[in-house]
Formats: C-alpha cells, structure tokens, sequence
C-alpha cells in the first residue's frame, strides 16, 4: 500500500497498459464508482514482473487485495466490491489483538 493511503478507506488498483480500450473504460468506471475508495492506477508496462505477472490480462481490478474484475468489468462491481471492503474494515477490531495469556 503507498504511503499516502488512507487505512481506514477501502484501496482500489485497477492494472492497465497504455493504448488499451478496456482498461481506459474500465479506469472510467472505477473513477465513477469507487466513491471515497482510495484509486490507484498502474501500468503494467513499467515494471518486468507485472509484465509476467499480468501479461495480457488486464484491465484487471483489485479492492483491498483482492481481486473483482480482469478483461470486463461490469456495471456495479467496484461498488459492490467497495461496499463489502467498508462492512469487513467495520467488522475487524482496530489495534493489535491482545497478548496472548
């Protein structure tokens, strides 16, 4: 996670390449359906590993690491998707588990 995510806020990566149809729609609508979900892009052109790792499946879509969408993504995904991060971050308790006794 970058250091400037917020943890309390649901992460979403959405892993494109440049000149792609699919990712440039599906970034569009992660953009309108994320909500206050932090949105991360990244070009899996920059770095050989996510070259190998995703190769020619991307658009690929994660929130909160784990992943919703490759290749379509469907109306209402991410927002599902985001909503089911929210109600899992409200449902772990915060701070470290108590020491073992």
């Amino acid at each position: 996670m970058p250091a400037d995510h917020d943890p309390r806020r649901p992460e979403v990566v959405v892993y494109t390449r440049a000149g792609c149809g699919l990712c440039r729609r599906a970034e569009e609508l992660v953009a309108r359906e994320a909500g206050r979900a932090d949105v991360r892009h990244v070009d899996v052109d920059t770095a050989e590993a996510l070259i190998v790792a995703f190769g020619v499946r991307v658009p690929v879509v994660v929130v909160d690491d784990v992943e919703v969408a490759e290749l379509q993504l469907a109306p209402g995904t991410v927002r599902r998707a985001v909503r089911a991060a929210r109600r899992a971050r409200r449902s772990r308790p915060l701070g470290p588990p108590p020491p073992a006794t």
